[in-house]
């Protein structure tokens, strides 16, 4: 079957640095001033100031964990659907420790917060930080960045949701390159199929792994506490929750907080 994107990009060898401020950054930098292919990669042991969504800081220890940047030139999709690149990374990071989790013959409850975190057994193991540039033609290059807690054993107390790997199965040890190649290998076989009809990265996939989909649950609104459940996820990722009263309210990133 041809690729629809045609492209075979993680057989490029990642761009290893000791220590950086920020894979993205970083990355950013370089395809800003060279001509790279897509999958272009940069992986750290330690940052110096990593960054989540909304300029959150990402705590990682050196050497314990993955922390790993890509490009891609997703010039094919529509902004319009611009929402199925979160959809991507979010459901291949997931499906690559279900089948890491199976291997070693373990199971966790993986979920998705949206937008862009990942958890395992109700705590947070991951994030993403997607970094698109757009034009009057639509999306030109994305810069995505992977956090993904491994072997990080001590949090700040500030990190109260925080996990990793090796804290959830304290048994296994997890070799961080096995775990960075199952999900390059699954990002890449899920990119290729995206628009095909094999796909598994749609929308339903995506809420199926939803934190609060479907749920009643507490979240923090206008810096009020609302009871609501999660019904779906609009073309531009934003959630839609009905209330109580059956009233339903969409919202994007900044205008709502999740309560635990």
């Amino acid at each position: 079957m041809d690729s629809f994107f045609d492209v075979t990009f993680f057989n490029q060898t990642p761009f290893h640095k000791e220590s950086l401020h920020s894979t993205n950054d970083y990355l950013k930098e370089i395809v800003s001033k060279n001509n790279v292919k897509e999958g272009f990669s940069i992986i750290s042991d330690f940052q110096t100031n990593g960054r989540g969504q909304l300029n959150n800081v990402w705590h990682s220890s050196p050497h314990q964990n993955i922390l790993f940047s890509f490009v891609v030139f997703p010039k094919k999709i529509p902004l319009s659907e611009i929402f199925i690149l979160n959809q991507w990374i979010s459901i291949s990071i997931i499906n690559s420790l279900e089948e890491l989790l199976k291997s070693e013959n373990i199971s966790g409850n993986l979920q998705i917060k949206w937008p862009n975190d990942i958890f395992l057994n109700h705590k947070k193991i991951g994030g993403i930080l997607i970094e698109n540039s757009i034009s009057s033609n639509g999306i030109e290059q994305s810069i995505i960045g992977i956090g993904l807690n491994i072997n990080e054993l001590d949090f700040p107390a500030n990190l109260k949701l925080a996990t990793s790997l090796k804290k959830e199965f304290l048994q296994i040890n997890w070799e961080r390159n096995n775990v960075l190649a199952k999900i390059c290998y699954t990002l890449e076989r899920n990119y290729n199929l995206l628009f095909c009809a094999e796909s598994i990265i749609t929308k339903k996939t995506y809420c199926q792994y939803l934190l609060g989909y479907g749920v009643e649950r507490l979240y923090k609104i206008d810096n009020k506490e609302v009871s609501a459940q999660i019904i779906d996820i609009d073309p531009h990722g934003r959630l839609m929750l009905q209330y109580e009263d059956q009233s339903i309210h969409y919202f994007g990133m900044k205008e709502i907080e999740f309560l635990f």
